[in-house]
């Protein structure tokens, strides 16, 4: 748990509908990380994810690649690690 990380992000642009919560759980299953991600009712999506600082890393850098189309801004918030177990789409 000492080199875990937190990390919330805001993903804006045409984020929702086109798969991007899918996505981002199915990307997850290759990466030592967990987390959430869900829809938000002003359009953008919310990603929260910890892990190992290279595999969150690797794994955020997989999903904006990926959906790079889609994403038109991100933000980015550090905290503390939350234990979660598994990756879960809410909403």
């Amino acid at each position: 748990m000492e080199n875990t990380v937190h990390y919330t992000y805001r993903f804006r642009g045409r984020v929702q509908g086109v798969g991007f919560r899918f996505t981002s759980a199915h990307i997850a299953k290759n990466f030592a990380v967990a987390g959430l991600v869900r829809n938000e009712l002003d359009g953008s999506v919310h990603l929260e994810v910890e892990g190992d600082r290279a595999d969150v890393k690797a794994y955020i850098s997989r999903l904006e690649s990926e959906m790079s189309e889609n994403i038109s801004s991100s933000e980015k918030t550090e905290g503390k690690p939350k234990g979660y177990q598994g990756f879960v789409i809410e909403r």
